[in-house]
């Protein structure tokens, strides 16, 4: 089932056989001040060893958003990598 939203479509529900065990993933929440609503959006955070793009317009703070992390995560103690263009 796919929920329509304006051009986008998003996969609703996807069933998986009993057969197969899913691998527990760790997440990592962004650390931002005030992004506490963000992480629940997207599960508690992003998924450990992922990539993950972030889109927007001109000027919506991809790149402020995306230094923030980063920063954060390094106080933290881990590695991480941005590349923006």
């Amino acid at each position: 089932m796919f929920i329509k939203f304006w051009r986008i479509e998003i996969v609703k529900k996807i069933s998986v056989p009993k057969k197969v065990k899913l691998k527990k993933v760790s997440r990592i929440g962004t650390g931002i001040t005030g992004f506490d609503k963000f992480d629940k959006l997207i599960g508690n955070g992003f998924e450990s060893e992922s990539i993950n793009l972030v889109v927007g317009g001109s000027g919506s703070g991809k790149s402020i958003f995306s230094l923030q992390f980063l920063l954060e995560g390094v106080r933290k103690g881990g590695a991480y990598s941005l590349c923006d263009f």
